[in-house]
């Protein structure tokens, strides 16, 4: 469902797929597998049907979902920087423990190298996929939600460091967190896109962000006139 709700989400969709033919058809019988695939494909059609229509009732099409489509992507030029460094919405700025996460994921993949290395190729594809978007900064957000969707990897990782209790350095984890929100709360840390109030919204959007906001609109399906279309030069 949620592949087909945000189609980058599909990567994920690979990992248990290349499982099943790569380590569990030689340790196995194939005809088990393909009937373990074969129900796990048609018990997923029930939501993705549904969801499916929901697009064609919205859209006019299936397999128009609300985001840009891929040719809207800059895949030649990925703010990779931006997705994970930047003060408005970088992953590692805004969620330090992820730092921890990819630690714990290295020991991982050391221990369980095909598993390992297919959730740290699905998590830097993630990453990839979201820099190349349109509008990378992710519009009003605290961190990257985009990224949300690799939690249950970052989860894994940090298991596998917190195996032994570390207290002190998730207390000091906790706490960095408590000071970004609050920095972030107290509009230390500025996103260009929250705005003071109603009058002055327009106003203090600034031109660069309302490029950001225009070319993403206007790549949606049937978009009208941006009401930023005037705040452009």
């Amino acid at each position: 469902l949620a592949a087909i709700v945000r189609y980058q989400d599909a990567v994920f969709l690979a990992i248990p797929l290349l499982d099943a033919l790569f380590a569990e058809i030689p340790a196995r019988r194939p005809g088990r597998v393909a009937l373990d695939l074969a129900v796990y494909a048609a018990a997923a059609a029930i939501p993705v049907s549904l969801q499916l229509y929901a697009h064609s009732y919205y859209y006019g099409s299936p397999w128009i979902t609300g985001y840009p489509a891929l040719t809207d992507f800059h895949w030649f030029r990925p703010a990779v920087l931006t997705t994970l460094f930047s003060l408005h919405d970088g992953l590692f700025v805004y969620a330090p423990a992820t730092l921890l996460a990819l630690a714990g994921l290295y020991r991982f993949t050391r221990e369980n190298s095909w598993v390992g290395a297919s959730l740290v190729l699905g998590l830097v594809a993630q990453v990839y996929i979201t820099s190349a978007w349109l509008s990378p900064d992710q519009g009003a957000t605290f961190g990257n939600r985009v990224l949300l969707d690799c939690t249950p990897i970052f989860a894994l990782g940090l298991m596998r460091l917190l195996e032994k209790p570390r207290v002190a350095l998730c207390a000091g984890f906790i706490a960095l967190n408590a000071v970004v929100a609050a920095l972030y709360c107290a509009r230390v840390i500025r996103d260009p896109y929250i705005m003071p109030g109603p009058a002055t919204a327009t106003a203090s959007l600034t031109a660069e962000n309302a490029e950001n906001v225009e070319g993403l609109l206007g790549a949606l399906p049937g978009a009208a006139t941006s009401p930023f279309s005037a705040l452009l030069p």
